[in-house]
């Protein structure tokens, strides 16, 4: 069993969260993912899906902001369990105050998020 760990919009796979689950799941001999997943998200869930395809659907999720709205997609496509911290159970609409410049939260780098 393997588990992912699903950032929220702006985050990455190296930030605070992921680095105290990966140190958990370190300490607890678990196999443990935080992917960076890109802020377009087609892609994102593509490379989700991806890994967990390669996985074999062996994995539990755990989904954070938007990471967890994604965490409830793959839940019910693939049949798997997952945890949600703070869900962003209506992404489209909660997501539109950042239509524009966005900010990784963990380097600093910006890029244009937009709805197409």
């Amino acid at each position: 069993m393997t588990i992912i760990y699903i950032h929220g919009f702006g985050g990455s796979g190296l930030g605070i969260k992921a680095s105290l689950f990966k140190k958990y799941y370190q300490d607890k001999n678990i196999s443990f993912l935080a992917p960076s997943l890109s802020y377009v998200p087609a892609l994102a869930i593509d490379t989700l899906q991806d890994i967990i395809e390669t996985f074999n659907k062996q994995v539990h999720l755990i989904g954070s902001s938007l990471g967890g709205y994604y965490a409830i997609y793959l839940s019910n496509k693939y049949n798997i369990k997952s945890t949600l911290i703070n869900p962003a159970v209506n992404a489209p609409k909660t997501l539109q105050k950042y239509l524009g410049c966005g900010l990784n939260f963990y380097d600093n780098s910006h890029f244009e998020w937009n709805i197409k």
